[in-house]
């Protein structure tokens, strides 16, 4: 640690990966059958799962890719990323995470209460430097809060989480006072997923 809790922040997968150690001390559930219970089933996201065997036993599944010697090509998946479950092991279809989108913007509040939601997206920490979406030139001041990021964007308070891993990139933001949000999934390592953010929230301001 380098301060005291709640004085400056820090993103880190394995401390997020405690969540799961939570869930099944306090429900007697796995996690993963903790999400699939009151999160996937409820929400209708039936594409949604968690752990490397389902993504590697779906024929679905895209391939990730990476930009080497002037084009894009497959890689292989880092299994290591799903030894940290509550951060990066939930594989989803663009349907599912549709539905999600939905859900944080208070569409299914049998799931996910408006209180619940409230505390889950109200800013805690600042987080003034540091990060791709600092270089945002709308971008008024950025904060964490439960498992989100808040943006003060050119008057609009907006909610995101961008995701990274080998080959693969997402974004998923939403305005709740507009009731409008974007998901973008990549399988690839793109910069442009840098820029769909900012495009979309001037797009919707303008």
């Amino acid at each position: 640690t380098v301060c005291s809790p709640g004085d400056c922040y820090g993103y880190q997968n394995v401390v997020f990966s405690l969540t799961a150690d939570v869930v099944e001390a306090s429900t007697g559930a796995s996690y993963g059958e903790y999400l699939e219970q009151e999160i996937f089933k409820p929400l209708g996201m039936l594409g949604a799962s968690l752990g490397i065997e389902p993504y590697k036993n779906n024929p679905e599944s895209t391939k990730p890719h990476r930009y080497s010697k002037g084009r894009w090509r497959t890689t292989s998946t880092n299994e290591a990323y799903y030894s940290v479950g509550p951060a990066s092991g939930v594989n989803a279809t663009i349907d599912d995470m549709e539905l999600w989108l939905r859900a944080n913007l208070g569409g299914f509040p049998g799931v996910l209460p408006p209180d619940f939601l409230k505390s889950v997206h109200e800013p805690i920490i600042a987080t003034p430097r540091g990060n791709y979406f600092n270089r945002w030139s709308g971008l008024e001041k950025a904060y964490y809060a439960t498992g989100w990021r808040v943006f003060d964007y050119r008057g609009l308070r907006a909610v995101h989480h961008g995701g990274g891993v080998r080959g693969y990139r997402s974004e998923m933001v939403f305005v709740p006072e507009a009731n409008i949000g974007l998901v973008v999934l990549f399988n690839a390592e793109s910069k442009l997923a840098n820029d769909i953010v900012p495009a979309f929230l001037d797009n919707l301001i303008d």
